[in-house]
């Protein structure tokens, strides 16, 4: 945070006339136990690691707002559980086919760790009629999912 870190906000917040009622969920990157523990001292409600899933946070937020999470069914049918494959050399040829500045964005999107824009550029390929667009969305998708940045730089380049 660029005026106050996350632990001086806290305990801003926590002076207030109303402010220990407000649940606050501090999210960092520390893996250190004692470091969380301070935060959690600090007088935040729940602590979470990055990387973090949105379901995390969702969870987290849950537990603190006493929430009950509805859940709508959904039919799915099976062939959208048929996963999209595609060979090694299909994906390659359809990287290389790729717009050059798309490519340069998804790369530089996975340097920095920007997943908006890595899913961005992923739905695009998705959306595709191509199979091997297709199966390269999904294959960026799993990378994606389980932050392994270096992975989607190492297949583009």
């Amino acid at each position: 945070m660029p005026v106050m870190t996350g632990t001086e906000a806290t305990t801003i917040i926590r002076t207030t006339a109303n402010g220990t009622d407000i649940p606050i969920i501090a999210i960092s990157a520390s893996a250190f136990e004692e470091d969380k523990m301070k935060i959690i001292k600090g007088g935040a409600s729940a602590f979470i690691r990055k990387p973090f899933k949105e379901s995390d946070v969702l969870n987290e937020t849950g537990q603190l707002l006493k929430l009950e999470h509805i859940y709508e069914e959904v039919q799915v049918d099976s062939e959208q559980l048929t996963p999209v494959t595609a060979s090694a050399e299909e994906l390659s040829q359809t990287i290389i086919e790729l717009p050059e500045q798309l490519i340069k964005e998804l790369i530089h999107a996975a340097t920095i760790g920007d997943m908006t824009a890595i899913k961005a550029v992923i739905e695009t390929l998705d959306e595709d009629e191509n199979k091997a667009r297709k199966a390269l969305a999904e294959t960026l998708a799993k990378l994606a999912d389980n932050y392994d940045y270096d992975a989607i730089s190492e297949l583009l380049e």
